[in-house]
């Protein structure tokens, strides 16, 4: 079962991370790397990783993949 409460929450647990995430969905070329970002929270979730991870710069290659 889809925990749907727990999905909404984990946006939440990090404002920093979450306020980045916005500040670049709003620039339309660079708003690819918030759906990779997005790719990538959504796999460590499927591994059972809850966390929400940190927005690493240095990890910009990843996001775009």
């Amino acid at each position: 079962m889809v925990d749907y409460v727990g999905a909404i929450k984990k946006s939440f647990q990090d404002i920093q991370t979450l306020l980045i995430g916005i500040v670049i969905g709003l620039i339309p070329i660079v708003s690819m790397l918030n759906l990779g970002y997005a790719v990538g929270v959504g796999r460590a979730t499927i591994k059972g990783d809850n966390k929400l991870p940190k927005w690493d710069m240095n990890e910009i290659v990843t996001y775009i993949k």
